[in-house]
């Protein structure tokens, strides 16, 4: 079960993080659709050839191991998303628009 929350949590950052790439949004969703489309097609049945040939316990110990590196893949991604939105440099701040009123008169203007 704490395997599965963590892979929830690591799939819902991942999209959340896949929001933020611009145009690529759509490449980087596909991929991830594929991956967690794969990992439910393909999971069980690996699981059962590894826990069929080694043991049961072999297959839980590559399950850590798949869950860290997916783990370090997202905190790399954050960070790498982190640095790219630091690093850009900010806009232009607008000139301040000032609107003239019914009855107010501009300094130096039309009505002095």
């Amino acid at each position: 079960m704490l395997v599965g929350l963590g892979a929830g949590t690591v799939v819902g950052v991942a999209l959340a993080l896949s929001g933020q790439l611009g145009h690529w949004r759509s490449q980087a969703r596909l991929v991830l659709g594929l991956a967690l489309g794969a990992a439910l097609l393909l999971g069980p049945v690996l699981s059962g050839i590894l826990t069929m040939a080694l043991g049961w316990r072999p297959a839980f110990l590559v399950n850590v191991a798949v869950a860290s590196v997916a783990l370090v893949a997202t905190v790399a991604n954050g960070i790498a998303m982190w640095v790219a939105r630091a690093s850009r440099p900010s806009p232009p701040a607008a000139p301040a628009v000032t609107t003239q009123f019914p009855g107010q008169t501009w300094p130096g203007g039309p009505g002095r």
